[in-house]
């Protein structure tokens, strides 16, 4: 069975990325050097400042900042995020005067930034190659080269160096999300509605020949564990999602039955703006009742709420509420099309359920 994780995943991996893009910093900074620089005379003072500033950079824009196979065209689109993280970490420390005073160390620290994050997402361990950026990295340099102030060290040494660490950090990063794909216990995502694309959420646990075996025992199990199995399908869908956005690919939109959430732990587990931005609870429109302060829960943290009636054909008009989000099948779509114009004007949305076919 999968190890369920403790804290966010998103925190962990963050966290490490913070560590790496520092490191490669640090390594960078023997490499690419502005003259005469005047803000960090001892390696603590760049320190220090470098990682409030990658800091501010990885909570708030890193798995929202896409990558391109052209470094100087990733570092042309990330150089305003970057001077805006040196601008709002000085604002934040009382010292906005370093950006008027050092213009040039300024830049410096913007553009060592910029490469160690594109050196980072270029090398990923989903879709990335630490050995295609290394040869497009040394391309960059010399483009560097030409930029006014600008002095390059082509330090072999210490590009080797640089580059054993996106390596090194490229294996950590593979071991990790394998640590999450295990045969017998996995999440199923099934397309339920086309339009907008919704992925339905299943988790399956399963020891092989034991169904055969005993399948009373085998659903006692499953009965007895379900909140520890909901916990599981969570953390698998945190990394399916970090993979989606690490990878540069596209993120999917996600179903998770409310059941999924009746733990109250398991709120904590959903709970992180990456997720929420993907994720929509499902409720069967028959059990809304028995739930009301679950999704009240569900909507305080600030997750949205989808309404299964794909089951149901009639329904009273009065049992939508305004602003509901509702998914529907044909019958329900005829049977009530004289209260449409009402639920419009209600602004409640109808998403029409389709063949569940798995992703």
């Amino acid at each position: 069975m999968t190890k369920i994780v403790s804290g966010s995943i998103f925190e962990k991996y963050l966290a490490k990325k913070k560590k790496d893009i520092f490191n490669y910093v640090q390594h960078l900074e023997k490499i690419i050097e502005v003259e005469n620089n005047a803000l960090w005379t001892n390696q603590k003072t760049f320190s220090d400042l470098a990682k409030k500033v990658i800091d501010n950079y990885v909570d708030n824009y890193y798995l929202n900042t896409n990558y391109y196979d052209n470094p100087i065209e990733y570092l042309k689109k990330l150089n305003k995020t970057i001077l805006l993280c040196i601008s709002t970490s000085c604002e934040k420390d009382n010292s906005l005067e370093i950006i008027q005073n050092y213009p040039r160390e300024v830049f410096l620290l913007t553009i060592l930034i910029c490469v160690a994050s594109y050196i980072d997402k270029s090398s990923n361990a989903i879709t990335g190659d630490y050995k295609v950026t290394k040869y497009k990295f040394k391309n960059l340099l010399k483009d560097l080269e030409n930029i006014n102030n600008t002095k390059i060290r082509n330090d072999n040494k210490t590009i080797q160096q640089l580059f054993m660490l996106v390596k090194k950090s490229n294996i950590t990063e593979t071991k990790f999300f394998n640590e999450f794909m295990v045969t017998n216990s996995y999440n199923q995502y099934i397309t339920y509605t086309n339009r907008p694309l919704y992925y339905l959420i299943k988790y399956h646990y399963s020891i092989p020949s034991l169904y055969e075996y005993n399948s009373r025992l085998v659903k006692k199990v499953n009965n007895e564990f379900e909140d520890e199995y909901a916990s599981i399908s969570i953390d698998l869908l945190n990394v399916q999602i970090l993979k989606e956005l690490v990878g540069n690919n596209a993120v999917y939109n996600y179903l998770i039955p409310i059941s999924y959430l009746k733990k109250s732990s398991a709120l904590k587990n959903v709970n992180n703006k990456y997720l929420k931005e993907h994720i929509n609870v499902l409720v069967d429109f028959k059990v809304i009742n028995e739930n009301e302060e679950l999704i009240k829960k569900i909507e305080d943290i600030g997750l949205s709420v989808v309404y299964d009636c794909s089951e149901i054909e009639n329904i009273n008009v009065e049992a939508l509420k305004a602003e509901m989000t509702v998914i529907i099948n044909n019958k329900f779509k005829k049977n009530n099309e004289e209260n449409f114009e009402q639920w419009k004007n209600m602004n409640i949305k109808f998403i029409l359920k389709n063949k569940e076919e798995e992703l």
